[in-house]
């Protein structure tokens, strides 16, 4: 896969700063952010894509959806803004929130799909669900 080199390459070099402080920054949030995204995952066993216990009629996009909905009233509430007062919530900060909501982005982006039984990254085109970088547009 071509394309899984190229990404490396390009988070490598970003993370070591070859692209300036910014992108750099970015990196390293992104894979920190990756690994408790691919720990949290593992802990949980995939139960993102898997059938809903108290709604089985939901697809795995549809409930990770669900879940987005939920992240974001919870920002919502942190930031003031869902009438309540700005109600606190002591055991998550906003940056938690954003990081959680992010993670089901992802896990939304990467969620099979019931025309493709092979999950196997191997055989599909995930470069086709990445948009071109500029350089290479």
């Amino acid at each position: 896969m071509g394309a899984t080199r190229e990404w490396r390459e390009k988070i490598e070099e970003a993370s070591e700063g070859r692209h300036g402080c910014e992108q750099q920054r970015i990196a390293w949030i992104g894979m920190a952010w990756l690994c408790l995204l691919l720990g949290k995952n593992s802990d949980y066993g995939s139960s993102a894509w898997k059938e809903p216990v108290l709604c089985p009629e939901l697809d795995a996009g549809a409930a990770i959806l669900v879940r987005m909905s939920d992240k974001i009233e919870r920002l919502r509430t942190l930031l003031g803004q869902s009438g309540g007062g700005g109600a606190q919530i002591a055991t998550e900060t906003i940056d938690d929130t954003i990081r959680d909501l992010g993670g089901y982005c992802l896990l939304y982006l990467a969620r099979p799909q019931r025309e493709q039984p092979d999950q196997n990254m191997e055989n599909h085109q995930v470069a086709d669900a990445v948009p071109p970088s500029p350089a290479s547009a």
